[in-house]
């Protein structure tokens, strides 16, 4: 029984690290192209006011 706690929590430590450690990716473009968007409906936005 002991045997079977300890595989689930060396397993649990070993899911924990590859989440801290996993490499997080960001598409700048992506993220460049809705505030390029956002901008715009904003000028729009203050232009009829």
């Amino acid at each position: 029984m002991t045997t079977y706690i300890f595989a689930l929590m060396v397993v649990a430590v070993c899911l924990l690290l590859v989440l801290v450690f996993r490499k997080n990716t960001v598409d700048l473009s992506a993220l460049r192209e809705d505030n390029a968007r956002l901008r715009e409906r904003l000028a729009e936005r203050l232009g009829t006011l």
